[in-house]
């Protein structure tokens, strides 16, 4: 991190008179806790902040100190309003659902963009973008290291919430010694990888295990790519009861599947949606090149895309509309 660069981000955010604070929908844990980070930074300088997130965040992530704050509304008339945009763990501005917004800004309204994914656009003003860091929060922390800021328990929550999320509770290939050095300062500080892993992975009801398990009763695999394939249609997630929130760590169980290189999980939404999930263990696959085809976004081994459409048919066979 440029130390010099990140002062002079952080005097434009001092001076600034009110910050808006987005990041993309259907939000993950690194997402949150950036998110939850730069709220707590607002509320320590007394400085107006409002956090967008185009869908509403799984209620197990409520642990973090301010993520009730989030709003998934807001208009041209509020964007126009803050003289400050803090974008973070976006890999494209469209994933933000501000795009047109941020491309047609006023000159006055500066936008600071901290990321993890490859460049894919170039909106930012002043941008912290490290494709080889393992999460935004690790981007994010080494700024706050940067800036001098001293880290509470709650930023630590934030920090480790977001490592644990993009390194898969530490078994991902993207588990550095870099990382588990700052998720050891962040446990010294008071956050407890045993209890942000039981808020978001195994606090999971009977409903959920019984809908997981029909799921994976089903899964397939390509053997010509070797990738394995899940679908969740909408009417399922209407008979347990259940929202796409609970499909949380899904993914990340069937990517644990021996003998395959990837994992697809499709999700068909009650909004006409299909959403999309990649993931693979290997760092010499890139996960994001199809899901930047398809109109997503994301890193090498975790991506995830959007696509309008259904899921019929006895093996959940793709129909776009």
């Amino acid at each position: 991190m440029n130390k010099s660069a990140a002062i002079q981000a952080w005097s434009l955010m001092s001076q600034a008179k009110r910050w808006l604070i987005a990041t993309h929908f259907n939000p993950d844990g690194d997402a949150l806790g950036s998110t939850n980070i730069f709220l707590e930074l607002a509320a320590a300088i007394n400085k107006p902040a409002v956090a967008y997130c185009a869908s509403a965040p799984d209620e197990n992530f409520r642990f973090l100190s301010r993520i009730s704050q989030l709003t998934n509304k807001i208009t041209k008339e509020q964007f126009d309003d803050f003289d400050l945009i803090i974008i973070v763990d976006c890999a494209t501005a469209s994933r933000s659902k501000l795009k047109d917004w941020l491309y047609t800004r006023r000159s006055d309204q500066t936008v600071i963009e901290f990321d993890h994914h490859e460049r894919q656009e170039d909106y930012a003003d002043i941008e912290f973008k490290e494709s080889e860091a393992a999460a935004t929060v690790e981007i994010i922390y080494n700024f706050l290291l940067a800036i001098d800021w001293p880290i509470n328990i709650e930023i630590a929550k934030s920090i480790l919430a977001g490592l644990l999320t993009d390194t898969g509770n530490f078994i991902y290939s993207n588990t550095s010694d870099r990382i588990t050095k700052i998720a050891a300062k962040m446990m010294l500080m008071g956050a407890r990888v045993p209890k942000i892993v039981g808020q978001t992975l195994t606090n999971k009801n009977l409903a959920v295990m019984h809908l997981w398990g029909r799921v994976l009763s089903r899964l397939k695999i390509n053997y010509e790519y070797l990738v394995a394939i899940a679908v969740v249609k909408h009417n399922e997630l209407s008979e347990f009861g259940l929202g796409v929130d609970d499909l949380s760590g899904l993914i990340g169980l069937i990517s644990g599947l021996q003998g395959v290189v990837g994992t697809l999980l499709l999700i068909e939404t009650e909004s006409g949606q299909i959403k999309g999930s990649l993931r693979s263990r290997l760092t010499d696959i890139d996960m994001s090149m199809l899901a930047n085809f398809l109109g997503g976004g994301g890193h090498r081994q975790a991506a995830g895309f959007c696509l309008n459409g259904s899921l019929s048919g006895e093996d959940g066979q793709i129909v776009v509309l």
